[in-house]
């Protein structure tokens, strides 16, 4: 038996996949989301009407577990199925909190 076959028999491995990655996980802390006034609405409603595709924007939403920040170029934007794509990012409008024309 060569040196890197014996070796290899002492290699670790994986035995449950995705463990390490559930244990990472259940360690935090999910964010609640924020509801948003009227006014606030409003107004986040006037401004993506603005937007079109090509427009260079940050746009902070609920992802999961908390807020996450987008920016870069629009590609898409629904207003019949409410949602805005940045680069391959799909985003509904009922989880922006913010957006910013850049």
């Amino acid at each position: 038996m060569s040196v890197a076959e014996r070796a290899r028999q002492f290699m670790p491995f994986a035995a449950l996949k995705g463990y390490d990655e559930m244990i990472e996980n259940a360690g935090r802390t999910a964010q609640p989301r924020e509801t948003l006034t009227e006014e606030k609405a409003a107004a986040l409603s006037e401004l993506i009407k603005t937007v079109k595709k090509g427009d260079m924007i940050s746009v902070s939403y609920y992802s999961g577990d908390g807020y996450v920040t987008a920016s870069g170029l629009v590609s898409a934007v629904d207003l019949t199925l409410k949602y805005v794509k940045i680069i391959k990012t799909k985003i509904n409008f009922a989880d922006i909190r913010d957006v910013e024309k850049l």
